[in-house]
């Protein structure tokens, strides 16, 4: 809604409104008991359209989409789908934006706010694709292999950016800590980590869990444990996989097969038909309450799949 305001030339929208009106309606020459209750209406109008704006985290911008992925402070993350606008949410990942929704959480009338830029893009579709990922119990995505495993940890306590490349980070590291540099997982670089993430990172659920699975690993003394691969899991502690499908894909036909290039293999589980032809596409591979999705650079729809390997 926007009103005319007649002490400045132009139309002022939503809680500007407020404050531009109050010369409009002659509120400086009103009794001062009217103009005391007055002003708590003006108050409780304006806090009223504030109420609706929510911070978020954004943990993704799809680069061939208009998905996003956010998470709130209760845990849930969503993908929400946006409109034309907003165009430095690329630059904002892992950082908090506002989504301003004046009914249920991404419903009509949404819009993603970042601020700083003063942008803004309509929210045309909003769907929950996590629940509490910190609770117990919930379907976080913890990493498999040793290596998913260390990995993981530098991300979470600063020491690896997943965009660079992971030995380079790994070597730095076991300088950093006084540790014999080698490709190996030793029981002294567990160590390291472990003090790392109890003094470093959030204590989240994630954390602990991730925690216990290294101390595991370091009493396990698995001596040939090492990268396997030179493009591991780019984990984080959002729960999510990024990584591209190795070679042809043809969409979904309700039971399709998908081999990934960090070397995992998923298989679709949702009945979902879509034919999308494309080479070694971008995919994410997300945690939810009821599962894993699949969300394929050029497709739309989070697809339900499972890990068989």
């Amino acid at each position: 809604m926007a009103y005319a305001c007649h002490r400045h030339a132009i139309a002022c929208p939503g809680p500007r409104a407020v404050l531009c009106r109050f010369r409009f309606l002659g509120h400086e020459n009103r009794p001062p008991l009217m103009r005391i209750l007055l002003n708590l209406f003006l108050l409780a109008v304006a806090a009223s359209a504030f109420a609706a704006a929510e911070s978020v985290l954004l943990v993704k911008v799809m680069k061939s989409d208009d998905k996003i992925i956010v998470q709130r402070r209760n845990g849930e993350q969503w993908m929400l789908t946006r409109g034309v606008g907003a165009l430095s949410a690329y630059r904002y990942e892992g950082r908090l934006v506002v989504i301003n929704s004046p009914s249920t959480f991404g419903g009509a009338g949404a819009s993603l706010v970042i601020a700083a830029e003063g942008e803004e893009a309509p929210i045309f579709g909003a769907e929950r694709i996590s629940s509490r990922s910190g609770a117990r119990g919930s379907s976080v995505s913890m990493p498999v292999t040793p290596g998913e495993k260390v990995v993981a940890a530098m991300v979470l306590i600063g020491a690896h950016d997943p965009g660079s490349n992971v030995m380079t980070s790994f070597n730095r590291y076991q300088w950093s800590k006084n540790v014999t540099v080698s490709p190996f997982f030793t029981p002294a670089l567990y160590d390291a980590l472990i003090a790392d993430l109890k003094a470093k990172a959030k204590p989240t659920t994630f954390v602990q869990d991730l925690i216990d699975l290294l101390v595991l690993e370091s009493k396990a003394g698995t001596k040939d444990a090492k990268f396997t691969t030179s493009r591991p899991v780019a984990a984080s502690s959002s729960g999510l996989i990024e990584t591209t499908i190795d070679g042809e894909f043809n969409g979904w036909e309700g039971e399709t097969i998908i081999k990934l290039s960090n070397g995992q293999v998923w298989q679709q589980t949702e009945y979902h038909y879509h034919y999308h032809y494309a080479y070694m596409p971008k995919v994410l591979i997300i945690a939810t309450a009821g599962g894993y999705k699949a969300k394929v650079d050029g497709v739309s729809k989070a697809v339900g799949v499972t890990r068989l390997r």
